[in-house]
Order: C-alpha cells, then sequence, then structure tokens
C-alpha cells in the first residue's frame, strides 16, 4: 500500500533540509511582532517555537503530501500524555487508473498501545477490516505521525544550529487560519559545499515555515519541496483536549511481538 511508504518519504524530506540546513542567519525580522519576536534572528525564533511547542499539552496536525502526480493527506492529534489519534487518506489514481481506490488507515494509541485498522472504498468487512495491535518496532512505525507533529519544532531546531552553511531570513508575514505570522524560509549558502546535499539553486528544494507573532510563537505551517515533491503541514488547537478509545476487544487482531525486535536481540547476544 502506497501510504505505508510515507513515514519514509517524510524522513527523507527532513533529512534532505537538514542537509541544506547551516548556523543561524543575521537577518531579522521586520515584523510588528507582538510575542517579543519582532527584531529576533531567524534561528532566535527557531529557538522560541521550540520552547512554546515543548509546552503544548497537545496539538493537532495535518499533513499533505503531494508526490509522484497523488496526494496523501495526514491528520493527527497528539498529546503528550501517549494519547494519539491519525487518520491517513491515500489514493493515486495515476498509477491505479479510473479504478483506483480510496485507501485509508485509522491509527489510534493509548498510552503506550496502539491499534490499526486499514481499508479502501471496496472494503466488505469481516477480518480485512478488524484493528491490529502488536508490540516493538512495527507498534512504534505506526505512531511516526504522532512523534512528528511533537517533534517539529525540535526537528527544526536542531537543523538551524548545524555548522553547515546557509541561514533563515525573513520573507514577510502573513496569516494562517486567521493568526499572524512570520514568514521565515531557508536560504542554502554556497552550492558547491559538499554538506549541501539539495541546494536550493540546484534542485528547486525549499523549505518555508510561519511562527505566530500574536500569543504563544507556535509553529503554525511548514512547507517542504524537494525534487518537485511537496509537503504542506499545518499546526493548530495547540493544548486542545485529545480524546482516544480504543477499538472493542472482539473487533482487535494481536500480531504479537515484531519478530525483527527477536532477530536484533539475537545478533546482540551472539555479538
Amino acid at each position: 500500500m502506497r501510504a505505508n511508504r510515507l513515514p519514509a518519504a517524510i524522513a527523507l524530506t527532513v533529512l534532505a533540509m537538514a542537509g541544506m540546513t547551516a548556523c543561524g542567519s543575521d537577518d531579522h525580522s521586520g515584523s510588528n511582532a507582538q510575542n517579543g519576536l519582532a527584531g529576533l534572528s531567524g534561528q532566535e525564533i527557531l529557538a522560541r517555537t521550540k520552547a512554546a511547542g515543548d509546552k503544548a499539552p497537545s496539538v493537532r496536525m495535518t499533513f499533505r503530501m503531494e508526490q509522484g502526480g497523488s496526494t496523501d493527506l495526514i491528520t493527527t492529534s497528539v498529546a503528550r500524555s501517549g494519547d494519539c489519534a491519525t487518520e491517513i487518506a491515500a489514493g493515486d489514481p495515476v498509477e491505479e487508473g479510473a479504478s483506483g481506490q480510496l485507501q485509508q488507515i485509522h491509527i489510534v494509541r493509548k498510552g503506550e498501545q496502539s491499534w490499526m485498522r486499514m481499508e479502501n472504498s471496496r472494503s466488505t468487512g469481516g477480518a480485512a477490516d478488524k484493528w491490529m495491535t502488536g508490540r516493538g518496532r512495527s507498534a512504534d512505525q505506526m505512531n511516526s505521525y504522532c512523534e512528528l507533529a511533537l517533534t517539529m519544532p525540535q526537528t527544526l531546531g536542531d537543523m538551524a544550529s548545524s555548522n553547515r552553511t546557509g541561514g533563515w531570513i525573513s520573507e514577510g508575514s502573513t496569516r494562517i487560519n486567521g493568526v499572524p505570522a512570520v514568514i521565515l524560509r531557508f536560504v542554502a549558502g554556497d552550492p558547491a559545499d559538499e554538506l549541501a546535499l539539495v541546494p536550493e539553486t540546484d534542485t528547486g528544494s525549499a523549505m518555508r515555515i510561519a511562527v505566530a507573532t500574536e500569543g504563544e510563537p507556535y509553529l503554525l505551517r511548514a512547507e517542504l519541496t524537494v525534487r518537485g515533491d511537496k509537503a504542506t503541514i499545518l499546526f493548530r488547537d495547540y493544548g486542545a483536549p485529545v480524546t482516544v478509545t480504543p477499538p472493542p476487544a472482539d473487533q482487535v487482531q494481536d500480531l504479537g511481538d515484531d519478530p525483527a525486535d527477536s532477530e536484533d536481540a539475537g545478533d546482540d547476544f551472539e555479538g
């Protein structure tokens, strides 16, 4: 199923952008910020964004991925308590033709346990539509979007503090869902730098983020473009309650422990 490859696509996108990043820019925002962002450099704004995100008890993330002519939509609501609900809708009419099916994945996490159910537009019920649960690496992978929603500000902060050429510059202001925000764009440094893995001048890769200039300096939007593929991520409802209801036990198939975890443990023992 194509949606299964999305977490890997996200990881590659973020890593590619990290290859572009460097120490903070000396640029200063010209936004008339009401929360102290006015006059700060891009790196300083990101530091405040990370601090605000770290304090937020929850967040709702909408992730739109456009790649290869298809569009996938992921919505995640996650709380730092561990509760999380994710809905993934994916379909590729180019690859699958006019009869292509809308594929959906539902993932819920309550505390440390996760459940996943997969379906498509032709689902008729039965065992194939049961919720699945398990333990180990596979269960962790099910929650990739939960972790992304909580750690995106941290990832951006880590990228901005690396020792590579380039920096963040202000690109004006905007409104995201009615909230005023400052736009920051990453500009790559010397394209010849061997650490600039995807310099913007060579590949059309780009990264822009929007940070709230009223109230808490929350990350509101991130746009990542790498070689024609585009991801747009919206963040909202910081601090809102996240309600998760585990599926009924008779609708769950327990897959047990991930065999890959046992293989890794055996390798460690033998070594």
